[in-house]
């Protein structure tokens, strides 16, 4: 059991809600301290701070991953829009293999996806661990469950796949890590105050293997019935293809952004290793950074 745990409020919620919104961190533009406590505050400066930079016309997310540099961040396609004054709604597309994150933009501005960020790396944020990065590639505070009176989050990924997509065994690889508990069923997901995700499938078209949506508060927290992973079937060309999309996007649904180590499986570029499985440092990120 964990107590006394301090909370993010006021001014950095604000600030990370606006920058959501904003877009990257410039290369001199100062982040926040390594995150330790979650938020679940909103105040009148949270919402005005994001109407402030939703009126100026931004819609877009995401930085770039990478040990003080530049350079990762534009691997994959990000899209994110207002829904209210306390929520953001967040889209997180990878590019299937063969297709370039420019290629994937346009494919998606086809589509009429709104809020699209044009693909552009910059400067990582603060929340991160060694070689592995909180979503949206270490801005702080972290995106995150909340607790909800248990010692550890519960998150229950509830799936919707054919046996050919390994979601149980990728639910099982990020058990592994403490600070939040993660649980698979194909039924209902219990309702009192546990998290669910939902994990889908098919052919999804051209452009990108995998995609996570969902929506956050203010105060950085998952919002309950809306993140979504989808999984691409016009792109799981093998086992490992299919392994390492779902490690790779369930990762994004508990709040893990990418790893800049090409043994992970949240290595933001696909690769001829098709890594399947979390890096130690993504364990190490979830118990030490977001679920602290």
């Amino acid at each position: 059991m964990r107590y006394d745990r301090p909370t993010w409020t006021g001014v950095w919620a604000a600030l990370a809600a606006a920058a959501l919104l904003a877009g990257p961190l410039p290369a001199t533009a100062r982040t926040p301290p390594p995150v330790t406590a979650a938020g679940n505050a909103t105040t009148e400066a949270d919402a005005s701070a994001v109407d402030a930079a939703a009126g100026a016309g931004a819609s877009a997310v995401g930085a770039a991953a990478g040990a003080g540099a530049a350079g990762l961040g534009d691997r994959e396609v990000w899209s994110a829009r207002q829904v209210n004054d306390d929520v953001v709604e967040v889209g997180v597309y990878t590019p299937g293999d063969g297709v370039t994150p420019q290629e994937l933009y346009r494919e998606l501005d086809r589509q009429g996806v709104r809020g699209l960020r044009r693909p552009a790396a910059a400067r990582a944020g603060q929340c991160r661990l060694g070689t592995a990065y909180a979503l949206e590639d270490g801005r702080c505070p972290p995106i995150r469950w909340a607790w909800a009176g248990y010692p550890d989050p519960q998150v229950h990924f509830r799936d919707r796949t054919p046996r050919a997509w390994p979601v149980k065994e990728a639910v099982r690889a990020w058990n592994r890590a403490p600070g939040v508990d993660s649980h698979w069923t194909d039924r209902g997901c219990p309702r009192e105050r546990r998290h669910c995700v939902e994990v889908r499938s098919g052919d999804f078209g051209s452009g990108w293997a995998g995609n996570t949506t969902y929506r956050m508060t203010m105060g950085r927290n998952f919002v309950d019935g809306s993140v979504l992973v989808r999984l691409n079937d016009r792109y799981a060309t093998s086992t490992a293809d299919r392994r390492s999309t779902a490690c790779h996007e369930l990762g994004h649904a508990l709040g893990v952004g990418h790893n800049t180590s090409t043994a992970s499986c949240m290595y933001p570029v696909d690769n001829a290793l098709d890594r399947t499985q979390p890096h130690r440092g993504d364990v190490d990120l979830l118990r030490r950074v977001i679920y602290p």
